[in-house]
């Protein structure tokens, strides 16, 4: 056995093989215990195994136990508490606190809002929206202008006064106001018509012009067509009871009037008129709602009959003279500053003109009414053509403080008065009368000829003068009265400082 534990296996193999039968067996029980070797440790390493096997499944197992614990704890999973916290998810005073969502300071004060809007409107350059200012015509870019407010630059903008039918010129709108810089000018482009508006309001409401000036053609109009020319007017208010005011308007060079009104309803305001070169009229209020001019100058009217100054004339029966107001109007150079004639064709006539100087006043063809009155306060007349001149009329007319500063009257083959009435055509019969004159001062700076007296009435045997009372305070002349008898004489009274046989001379 000691040799068997020095020497390897294979050795002893090699020599059992090569001895006798006793070797055999021993070889044979060789192989029989290496058989039981292997086995043996077959066996163990089997077992081995399935011990590793066994501490696996343990250690599985217990990792198993331990993740079921973490994965599901149900104290977490569903923790009510923390899924639904009452306090804070609607906190009551926090969510809806009503003194914040409705504070009645803060609510939309309407006052606010239409005041900012009415005060600061837009006001939109013309020359911006295609409107040329070269003099170039236009028209109908002018009158397709929306309502609203506009400004005209410095410059020419010229239009076409009427299409053979009927006038034309700049129509401004209703609810819109026009504002013009100083030289910015309405010209009417050369024509022949007869008729003609630079600038024509018809039923219009709301309208305001600021500045507006207008060039009539009167220096390059073709005058060729068989007729007086005399209605091309600078500005024309026809019909229509809207609301109307003119600031500051210059109109010069036209073939008629300067300013024509003929709006029977309308509610006009014109201030600080200027007019110039005029053919026909300064001024011609034929019918009017109410009227009121306040300051300004209208001269150099001349052309065509009757070239006054403001000629108040009615043009046919129910026309309008509600309330006419003339204050502050200065004439130079006309035929007669103020024209009143045809007034019984209004319904009514209230008209009163304050302080105002006018060269000449006449008035003219006015049948006797029942109502209507005008009130002529503190006028100065002055000039060369005329003092009062009252031809076929009744009129109520009151005069009151009147001063005559006429330079040298023009006799015109007639005997010339300060106060003149006369029958124009001496053969109808008028009747004359209804003035009342009180504290009138002559301060002529005229040398007095024999043809010049204080009251002159020169009438027919026809004429009915009556209601005549002229009180004259101060004055200057000595030739007192020149008289032809009418054949009535009603109530006169005249009245002058030197008092020579006044009464009688009549």
């Amino acid at each position: 056995m000691e040799m068997l534990g020095r020497k390897t296996i294979g050795s002893y193999l090699k020599k059992e093989d090569s001895q006798s039968p006793k070797g055999v067996n021993t070889m044979r029980n060789l192989k029989i215990f290496m058989i039981f070797i292997i086995i043996f440790a077959l066996i163990g390493s089997t077992s081995a195994v399935e011990a590793r096997r066994r501490s696996d499944r343990t250690k599985t197992t217990k990792n198993v136990a331990i993740i079921e614990e973490v994965i599901v704890p149900e104290e977490v999973i569903v923790p009510e508490e923390v899924i639904v916290p009452e306090e804070v998810i609607v906190p009551e005073e926090v969510i809806v606190p009503e003194e914040v969502i409705v504070p009645e300071v803060v609510t939309v004060p309407e006052e606010i809002v239409v005041e900012e809007v009415q005060v600061i409107p837009s006001v939109y350059d013309v020359t911006t929206l295609g409107i040329a200012n070269n003099g170039t015509d236009v028209t109908n870019k002018l009158n397709a202008l929306p309502s609203g407010n506009y400004y005209f630059p410095k410059g020419t903008y010229g239009v076409n006064g009427f299409d053979g039918v009927s006038y034309q010129g700049f129509k401004p709108k209703s609810n819109s106001t026009y504002t013009f810089a100083d030289g910015a000018v309405i010209k009417v482009l050369t024509n022949g018509y007869t008729h003609y508006a630079g600038i024509f309001i018809k039923n219009t409401d709301n309208l305001t012009l600021i500045n507006p000036t207008v060039q009539g053609d009167r220096q390059s109009h073709d005058y060729s067509k068989n007729s007086t020319h005399e209605w091309g007017h600078g500005i024309l208010i026809a019909e229509g009871n809207g609301k109307i005011t003119i600031e500051s308007p210059y109109v010069y060079d036209v073939t008629g009037d300067g300013i024509d009104l003929i709006s029977p309803g309308s509610q006009v305001v014109i201030n600080n008129v200027r007019i110039e070169r005029a053919r026909r009229q300064g001024i011609s209020i034929e019918s009017a709602g109410s009227v009121l001019i306040n300051g300004g100058t209208i001269k150099d009217i001349s052309g065509v009959s009757p070239a006054s100054g403001i000629d108040i004339e009615p043009y046919e029966n129910g026309q309008r003279l509600d309330k006419i107001v003339i204050n502050n109007i200065t004439t130079q150079n006309t035929r007669q500053g103020l024209l009143l004639a045809n007034l019984h064709m209004a319904n009514n006539y209230n008209i009163t003109i304050n302080n105002s100087t006018f060269d000449g006043i006449f008035v003219n063809n006015i049948e006797k009414t029942i109502g209507g009155v005008v009130n002529i306060n503190n006028p100065i007349i002055n000039g060369s053509n005329m003092g009062l001149v009252w031809t076929n009329a009744y009129a109520n007319v009151n005069m009151s403080n009147p001063i005559f500063k006429l330079t040298s009257l023009k006799n015109e083959g007639v005997v010339e008065g300060i106060f003149r009435f006369y029958e124009l055509d001496r053969t109808n019969g008028d009747v004359i009368g209804g003035f009342k004159c009180t504290n009138a001062q002559i301060v002529n700076s005229q040398s007095e000829s024999i043809n010049t007296r204080i009251f002159n009435f020169s009438n027919s045997a026809k004429t009915t003068v009556s209601d005549i009372s002229i009180i004259v305070t101060k004055s200057n002349m000595t030739n007192t009265i020149w008289a032809t008898t009418p054949s009535t004489i009603g109530t006169i009274f005249l009245s002058e400082p030197n008092m020579t046989n006044v009464t009688a001379k009549y």
